[in-house]
């Protein structure tokens, strides 16, 4: 899917963020554990009255994805860059599909309204966007992003929103079998 793409690229270019906090060395399962239980929390604020028809499955732990290193993925530096101590970022997610005629952009403001005030996943007040709408970040206190997009897909009257929660960079203790968790 193209955002997906686009979003995993713009996420990934370390100049175009806000770092928050680093973990300099960490597990990357624990990593992965933490974006999974913030998009858990996530996706229990989407209202069920809009998801009655969604089919896509939500926060999964067992879907893999790529460690990608903390340069900006455009870069040569990015490909070319081999070093055991570059770090690395965990960048999870998942898609929910609306219902018909559903409120998109109502609902991902309420999402994020939801996000900011919830006590479990600790958002940096001072980083909050002044009214945060689709593809701003929030940031927690340890350093996960998150970010919510939508898109209508051709020959559909359903948005999809995309949910993104990346880790903050972070050295591996152990690279996982083809760096993929």
């Amino acid at each position: 899917m193209a955002p997906l793409l686009v979003a995993l690229l713009a996420g990934c270019d370390s100049a175009a963020r806000t770092p928050v906090a680093t973990t300099p060395v960490a597990d990357a399962y624990d990593m992965k554990d933490r974006s999974l239980e913030i998009q858990r929390q996530i996706a229990e604020r989407f209202p069920d009255e809009y998801t009655t028809k969604n089919e896509l499955e939500g926060p999964d732990e067992d879907f893999k994805m790529t460690l990608l290193k903390c340069k900006p993925i455009l870069s040569e530096e990015y490909w070319s860059s081999e070093e055991d101590n570059d770090g690395v970022q965990y960048t999870g997610g998942f898609t929910v599909r609306l219902d018909d005629g559903a409120p998109v952009a109502q609902i991902v403001d309420q999402v994020y309204q939801d996000i900011i005030h919830s006590p479990d996943i600790d958002i940096v007040e001072e980083l909050i966007p002044e009214n945060p709408t689709e593809d701003d970040t929030l940031y927690t206190a340890d350093g996960y992003e998150i970010m919510l997009s939508y898109v209508l897909p051709e020959e559909s009257s359903r948005h999809i929103v995309l949910i993104y929660v990346w880790s903050p960079c972070f050295i591996p203790e152990t690279i996982p079998p083809s760096h993929e968790i």
